[in-house]
C-alpha cells in the first residue's frame, strides 16, 4: 500500500516538466522585412482590383449567356408542349 501511495505521489511531483504547471515561454516568429514580404493584400491593389473586375465581368456575361441559352430553349421548345 504505502508503494503504491509513493508510485502516485512521484507520478504527481511538480518536477516532472509535463505535469508541470509553470508556462515554458515559446518564441514567437520575427516579421521579415523588405519590398516583397509585403504579401498579397498589399503588393498591388490596382492589378487585384482589374483582375477582380475582369472576374466579375467574365461571371456577368456568362450568366447572361446561359439564360439566353434557356430562353432560346423554352422558345423553341414551347410549340411541341401543346
Amino acid at each position: 500500500m504505502t508503494a503504491l501511495l509513493h508510485l502516485l505521489v512521484r507520478q504527481n511531483d511538480a518536477s516532472d516538466p509535463i505535469l508541470d504547471p509553470t508556462p515554458t515561454p515559446v518564441p514567437l516568429p520575427l516579421p521579415e522585412s523588405g519590398p516583397t514580404t509585403g504579401g498579397v493584400r498589399h503588393a498591388r491593389p490596382v492589378i487585384a482590383f482589374i483582375i477582380g473586375l475582369s472576374i466579375i465581368i467574365l461571371a456577368s456575361v456568362l450568366n447572361a449567356a446561359g439564360l439566353n441559352l434557356t430562353k432560346l430553349d423554352h422558345v423553341l421548345v414551347a410549340p411541341y408542349h401543346l
